[in-house]
């Protein structure tokens, strides 16, 4: 289990992969929720991740280093995220793509 600033890093990539194909689907929303509850992700983060949810992630930080730290681990939620409601948009594809690049420790992306 990934520790509570990690989880909540996590969850706002996830908040921009819920929101790249524009249709936040209430399954996804519930994903968000629950990770975030068990692992006691703290309040101030958990209210920012609901605020994006609602409105537009792109206001939301995460610490890349922390990320590609877990690569693996946010790839496969990044994975789950997309497949949750049962159709995988092309943005969706495109999305998880531009991830694993951005994920890559010999990116130079910021």
């Amino acid at each position: 289990m990934l520790d509570p600033q990690t989880t909540a890093d996590v969850l706002k990539i996830l908040v921009h992969v819920a929101w790249v194909d524009r249709h936040v689907q209430p399954s996804q929303v519930d994903l968000i929720r629950r990770a975030g509850a068990a692992a006691n992700v703290p309040a101030d983060e958990m209210a920012a991740i609901e605020e994006a949810l609602q409105h537009d992630p792109a206001t939301l930080r995460f610490d890349l280093a922390r990320l590609r730290a877990r690569r693996a681990d946010v790839l496969e939620a990044a994975r789950v995220m997309i497949a949750i409601d049962g159709v995988v948009s092309d943005a969706e594809e495109s999305m998880l793509e531009a991830l694993e690049h951005l994920l890559d420790p010999a990116s130079d992306d910021p």
